[in-house]
């Protein structure tokens, strides 16, 4: 395969047209190196089914069933091990061809900083936004006035000069007024094999409010205790962790990560394709969380006058709701011992309610569990 090739894909995985896992699939079909054969049958073999004459036994039967949920569970979970290990793979590739490709082997890794400091205008909501192909991206606040924006340069050079001249010129920044604007310029020849990143760490006044939209090709997006309308995280490859927030909109993807929330968000939306999803919530919205492949554990701070309907469901994994024991159940399948499971139910008076918070939350291959 040639080296357009393999820039052609990795592209298609930087602009989020195919997920991380297509692209391994895709390096394979061709001819990529580097990528990892997933076995042809799983590690644990399926209980043997039980197949008595006659009828089965309700107990027997029930054992029967709680067996397959267990082993598909694990199943979900080895399967999103040998996605994470060529997705791995793949990380790697992006590191080494969006940082460089294979001309350049040998020499040590150097670790460059800029410090980029600025007021800004006492009115306004900020509006901020970070891109890198890769590398991490971190938004968190100070009780400073201005901001600060650290940009982490590393590149594999033969020595510190060679790495201050390839550095000199792979981002861009720009301020007009509340607007904060970073991105990391795509990677030229001389890079070829130095797996180069840039990453970004921007500190914001804690007092003001901010939009944010962080985009990273392959790396980790981290929030924290930053307040305002949007925040859009978006990585290909990396964990996606917002703690301490509280936005009107939050939309959260990650095509292989774990995506963990704490905070409020009137709308609140998280997909990953593999990786559990973790949230704690506070206040009312509206709540969409789902997983191909992964737990979802969600805790939910309830508030009085506030009305609650949960809506969960699995393919293969189980269901479990607790401190709703004054519900109105709407669904209960969570006995099911076959096929998809879905919970859904109210707190009693939600209609009435002049406040309403509604969470759905939905898994491929794993359980998901709500605790209010």
């Amino acid at each position: 395969m040639s080296k357009e090739e393999k820039l052609l894909i990795l592209q298609m995985v930087a602009d989020g047209k195919i997920t991380p896992e297509q692209g391994v699939e895709l390096l394979k079909v061709v001819g990529g190196p580097g990528t990892r054969e997933v076995p042809a049958e799983p590690t644990v073999k399926p209980p043997a089914p039980y197949a008595p004459k006659g009828a089965i036994p309700p107990k027997q039967a029930e054992s029967y069933a709680d067996s397959m949920s267990k082993h598909f569970e694990d199943l979900g979970q080895r399967v999103g091990e040998t996605v994470s290990e060529s997705a791995e793979g793949l990380r790697k590739l992006i590191s080494s061809f969006f940082g460089g490709g294979g001309l350049f082997a040998g020499g040590p890794e150097f670790e460059l900083h800029d410090e980029i400091k600025g007021e800004i205008p006492a009115e306004g909501d900020l509006d901020i936004s970070l891109r890198t192909i890769n590398g991490r991206i971190t938004v968190e606040t100070w009780d400073q006035p201005g901001f600060l924006l650290d940009v982490k340069k590393k590149i594999s050079a033969r020595n510190e000069d060679e790495a201050k001249e390839l550095l000199k010129d792979v981002y861009e920044f720009s301020q007009d007024g509340v607007s904060l604007r970073a991105r990391a310029k795509e990677s030229s020849g001389n890079f070829m094999g130095r797996n180069a990143s840039v990453s970004f760490t921007l500190t914001i006044p804690r007092a003001r409010q901010a939009s944010l939209n962080l985009d990273s090709a392959n790396g980790r997006i981290t929030v924290e205790g930053v307040s305002g309308k949007r925040c859009v995280a978006d990585t290909a490859n990396g964990r996606i962790e917002v703690t301490g927030c509280h936005f009107g909109d939050a939309i959260l993807d990650t095509a292989n990560g774990r995506i963990e929330f704490d905070g409020s968000a009137s709308n609140l939306k998280a997909d990953t394709a593999n990786g559990r999803i973790e949230a704690c919530l506070r206040g009312a919205g509206t709540w969409k969380l789902g997983t191909a492949n992964g737990r979802i554990e969600v805790e939910i701070e309830r508030e009085e006058g506030t009305g609650y309907e949960i809506d969960i469901s699995s393919v293969m994994g189980r269901l479990e709701v607790t401190g709703m024991d004054d519900a109105e159940v709407l669904i209960d399948e969570t006995r099911q011992k076959f096929g998809s499971r879905r919970y859904k139910a109210r707190t009693k008076g939600f209609e009435e309610s002049p406040v309403k918070a509604s969470l759905k939350a939905s898994s491929s291959m794993g359980r998901v569990t709500v605790s209010l």
